[in-house]
């Protein structure tokens, strides 16, 4: 390595670290390098890389802490040859945790930890790492709060460990907080990721991550509007989706949004595709979610053996519950079924278990439509106050988590059971709430499938 014009540039990072560095091991202050040569303003600008700055400025700053001009490429060469090899232990450790091996993971995890220093453009990787950690663990809180103190160390210190990686810790932010239940917050880290991404640098791709989430989000909020228009505008670029998962989730998506907008047809040619893209994938999971469209699209086309089949094959084929949520899903949906069929035994036995699982995994948006239907299964045999319950339970959970839609369905369905028991004062006050969150909300389609008529 050789000094040139272009050598202190392309490796500004490395100078910057190389300068921090050497002030920390002399005890130097930063006004200490000041001189008549090279102000403090001056000095701020060659490390934290903020405007450009004559080369020989850099190289007076560097012979002030010891470092010749001539021994700066070998310097140079060494701390790059250092960072690449921890960046590829980190990466190591990535993979680790990829394959679920958290603990041999979080063992090099704690390492770096305790022997990179705060202002070394690879620690904020590290930190990023400790997070996906206890993502893993399923600890979102803790995860959330080292994903946002490792955005915190790149602006204090200017640093940026790997292409995009704002976007890619606003996106495991948003997962954080989509775990958690709070949609709004995740929805607002996913813009705030998509409004920081470069796509010409590498990385890029998070961008569908991205995308794909904000489209679930968004149609977990009942913005089924944006959400379709959205979908319809990644659309275009479907075939260059190249991450399996991103690729079925954004085929959910249509095709859910498409039954939203009574376009059956569409969206039964949508999950179809989607189902054969999971069934010759190891994405095993994916079929139930297709399995439960599907079947709700032939619930809606009033097939009830079709609809039935779906949701039977769906709970069959996880006879261990490796994915309990998707039983929720079809149980709840066999139940609307039986009720319209008037088949209350087998309506109840599968209720019970829905809303059994829903409370057992705290998934609160399956959970409340899983409410909606055991209301459902006591109205529609005229037992409303045995319905009621259930009702207000679902209006309580939905308004504590946004999902305005079903608070809107779940309180409509209250105060119809109030008007038929003559309850004249609740009547008022849930007609009330219900105007106003209508103005609150778009009503023009349906947010979900609760009965049959």
């Amino acid at each position: 390595m050789k000094i040139n014009e272009n050598l202190l540039e392309e490796y500004s990072g490395i100078i910057s670290y190389l300068i921090r560095s050497e002030r920390h091991k002399q005890g130097l202050k930063a006004k200490c390098l000041a001189d008549q040569t090279v102000s403090e303003a001056t000095l701020s600008n060659i490390v934290n890389r903020t405007a450009t700055v004559r080369e020989d400025k850099i190289y007076h700053v560097l012979e002030k802490l010891g470092i010749r001009k001539e021994d700066i490429p070998k310097r140079i060469q060494a701390e790059h040859t250092e960072q690449e090899t921890i960046r590829y232990y980190l990466k190591l450790s990535e993979a680790l945790i990829n394959s679920q091996q958290l603990e041999e993971a979080k063992k090099d995890i704690d390492f770096y930890k305790q022997n990179l220093c705060e202002y070394h453009p690879l620690y904020p990787f590290n930190q990023f790492l400790e997070g996906l950690y206890y993502l893993g663990k399923k600890e979102h809180c803790l995860a959330a709060k080292i994903f946002l103190n490792a955005l915190d160390t790149c602006a204090k210190y200017y640093l940026n460990p790997v292409d995009n990686f704002a976007s890619t810790c606003y996106s495991h932010l948003s997962k954080c907080k989509y775990q958690e239940n709070d949609l709004e917050v995740a929805l607002h880290y996913l813009e705030k990721g998509l409004s920081v991404l470069d796509e010409s640098k590498e990385n890029h791709k998070i961008k569908w991550f991205l995308l794909g989430n904000k489209v679930i989000c968004m149609e977990k909020l009942g913005h089924f509007n944006q959400a379709l228009q959205l979908v319809q505008e990644i659309w275009r670029y479907i075939d260059e989706v190249e991450f399996l998962q991103v690729k079925l989730n954004l085929y959910k998506s249509k095709a859910n949004l498409l039954i939203k907008n009574h376009q059956l047809d569409d969206a039964l040619q949508c999950a179809s595709h989607g189902f054969q893209i999971a069934y010759n994938s190891p994405k095993s999971r994916y079929i139930f979610d297709f399995l439960m469209i599907l079947g709700s699209i032939h619930l809606l086309q009033k097939d009830c053996i079709s609809a039935e089949k779906s949701f039977k094959t769906a709970t069959l084929i996880d006879d261990t519950m490796k994915f309990p949520r998707r039983h929720i899903d079809a149980y709840s949906f066999l139940a609307i079924l039986y009720i319209y069929q008037q088949e209350w035994g087998k309506a109840k036995e599968v209720l019970d278990h829905a809303v059994t699982i829903g409370r057992e995994v705290q998934d609160i948006h399956r959970l409340t439509r899983a409410l909606i239907v055991n209301g459902n299964y006591f109205f529609f045999q005229n037992q409303l106050e045995e319905a009621i319950p259930y009702y207000e339970e679902a209006v309580m959970l939905a308004k504590e988590n946004a999902f305005y839609h079903r608070q809107y369905h779940a309180l409509f369905k209250l105060t119809d059971c109030n008007a038929a028991l003559g309850n004249d004062k609740l009547f008022t006050k849930f007609s009330k709430e219900l105007f106003y969150l209508q103005k609150k909300i778009e009503l023009n389609r349906e947010e979900d499938i609760y009965e049959l008529h």
